[in-house]
């Protein structure tokens, strides 16, 4: 039986990265005869979260781990300019990336990347994208809608390297057009696909009932009551724009009598959403209840799921609301991955990012995306798993998989 390798960053606590592995591998196997398995760079087990374990990936590198034929599945994220020892800060405490910051500038940034690499046992020079000559045996590689708008910041060597790479995969879809039009030097290579976010099928895999069902008393407790504004922000973006926020939530308080939620959603160390969150609750002039950092991630799905509207920084916060028709703004002070995707993917004025230093155009924003009507939030829903599905299928079928 052929195995279908689910490779990511589904290591450290980042509700997107969770999310890929389960729902991609619920997905092939619904509807394929594989196996499958799931790598990360470290072997982990965050099933108290929810999520799946994952093996190292220098067992990639053992004989019998992989055969010839098996499909090796990048399976989502924006992982295409991630580089080893960014990877690896994902892991290390405040203390050691504060140190890492000096170390950078005494030692040369490629020569850090390749002990990192050397220390995870890692084949390509790059965590997340691969040739099937990386590999010890002939296998096939596909991209499932990933994301790759920090490719624009890479020099251009780096980014030689990693075009070089992708155009040998069988399979590659981005989840943006920032991304595409970025690899637009290697079309005539490999045909580049635009999919939404495989997260996006979400809520055809759990729906409230489920969610419910896996989370805990405390968080239903929580939840229980009028209807509530779900926020979230990480740490940086909240030490920038800390006033901004609490007004903004005292706005939506005042006018729409909303309960405030405040949601952690990235808690590993360079989002910190829990340290910020904690931060904003303390500066309000209201209440606000705040959700665990102990959350899982059905739990964080279902406070999304349920709200009347998210507003928040994270990516998979705002694919969440997508999924379950939540009206919903990101919010962002420069063009990043949040912009280049709702720009893609979503209508006006829920496309465009609010930037907190014009707070009359965001009140405005707020009203204008609470007006929208709930059949079109739906009509974008099934636009989107739609397409979602259409991708899923070409890439296993270009993968060579048959359905059962």
């Amino acid at each position: 039986m052929k195995k279908v390798l689910l490779v990511g960053p589904f290591d450290r606590f980042n509700y997107g990265d969770l999310l890929f592995p389960i729902i991609s591998s619920n997905k092939i196997l619904q509807d394929y005869d594989v196996k499958s398995e799931i790598f990360a760079l470290i072997r982990s087990d965050l099933s108290e979260y929810g999520a799946l374990g994952t093996k190292p990936m220098r067992d990639l590198k053992r004989n019998g781990e992989i055969s010839k034929d098996d499909i090796v599945i990048f399976a989502g994220g924006g992982i295409i300019s991630a580089s080893w020892i960014y990877m690896h800060s994902n892991f290390l405490s405040r203390t050691s990336n504060n140190l890492l910051y000096y170390l950078k500038k005494l030692i040369d940034e490629n020569t850090l990347n390749q002990f990192s690499r050397m220390y995870y046992g890692g084949s390509s020079p790059f965590p997340f994208v691969a040739s099937p000559s990386d590999f010890k045996v002939p296998v096939k590689i596909a991209y499932n809608a990933v994301g790759g708008s920090e490719l624009k910041n890479s020099t251009s060597q780096l980014r030689v390297k990693i075009l070089n790479r992708l155009s040998k995969a069988s399979y590659l879809s981005v989840r943006d057009q920032k991304t595409k039009d970025l690899l637009q030097p290697i079309e005539s290579n490999i045909e580049i696909k635009l999919s939404p976010d495989s997260a996006i099928i979400m809520s055809e895999q759990f729906n409230l009932a489920y969610l419910q069902k896996f989370s805990s008393v405390q968080h239903l407790d929580l939840l229980n009551g009028s209807k509530y504004v779900c926020f979230q922000a990480n740490l940086k973006y909240t030490n920038k724009y800390l006033s901004q926020i609490v007004e903004v939530l005292e706005f939506i308080n005042n006018k729409y009598n909303f309960e405030i939620v405040l949601l952690p959603i990235g808690r590993y160390v360079g989002l910190d959403d829990q340290h910020a969150l904690r931060i904003i609750k303390s500066k309000l002039s209201i209440p606000a209840k705040l959700v665990s950092d102990k959350a899982n991630i059905f739990e964080i799905m279902s406070t999304i799921a349920s709200a009347s509207l998210f507003i928040g920084t994270s990516l998979h916060g705002n694919v969440t609301s997508q999924s379950y028709g939540i009206p919903h703004l990101g919010l962002s002070d420069t063009e990043c991955k949040l912009d280049y995707y709702l720009k893609t993917w979503d209508i006006y004025p829920q496309s465009i990012c609010l930037r907190l230093n014009n707070m009359t155009n965001v009140t405005n924003m707020i009203d204008n995306v609470l007006k929208l009507d709930r059949s079109e939030l739906l009509k974008v829903r099934a636009d989107l798993i739609s397409k979602c599905h259409a991708n899923f299928s070409e890439m296993v079928k270009a993968c060579g998989l048959e359905l059962k």
